[in-house]
């Protein structure tokens, strides 16, 4: 779901919120400079709530990361894990350390948007065992409307 303000702060898009409902993402993988901010048909001052699962595989030490222009929540089952929440040009957040007991779906939400000029979102993931972040596939999402 999309919302169209030019916001300083995550915060400000989640009390926005809900939105209305855009086109679904199929990745996470977005920077389109100065065209439409992910599936919204805006350039500028957008909000996104982006909901859904993503799997987990395997279980151990996994690493999670966003490079987002502007601010960016994620949430996993309802914590937050990765928070850069105001307006930067592009840029990675700190690394979140996640213990996966359970290989499997888990509960994603991210809340994100872009004020003005050009935008990225970016969830990347360091697999166990594995000293390289990736963008998460697609086939590890699973969006809802």
């Amino acid at each position: 779901n999309y919302v169209f303000i030019k916001a300083r702060h995550v915060d400000e898009i989640e009390a926005a919120g809900p939105g209305a409902p855009g086109k679904p993402l199929t990745l996470v993988d977005s920077q389109s400079g100065t065209g439409n901010v992910l599936t919204s048909n805006q350039p500028d001052g957008v909000g996104a709530f982006i909901r859904g699962y993503i799997n987990f595989p395997t279980a151990g030490r996994w690493l999670m990361a966003t490079q987002s222009n502007d601010g960016v929540r994620v949430r996993l089952s309802g914590q937050v894990i990765i928070e850069d929440p105001d307006v930067h040009t592009d840029q990675f957040s700190e690394n979140a350390e996640l213990n996966i007991a359970t290989p499997g779906w888990y509960e994603l939400a991210i809340t994100y948007f872009e004020r003005k000029n050009t935008s990225t979102l970016q969830l990347y993931w360091q697999k166990p065992g594995s000293s390289d972040f990736e963008v998460v596939p697609a086939e590890a999402f699973c969006f809802v409307k």
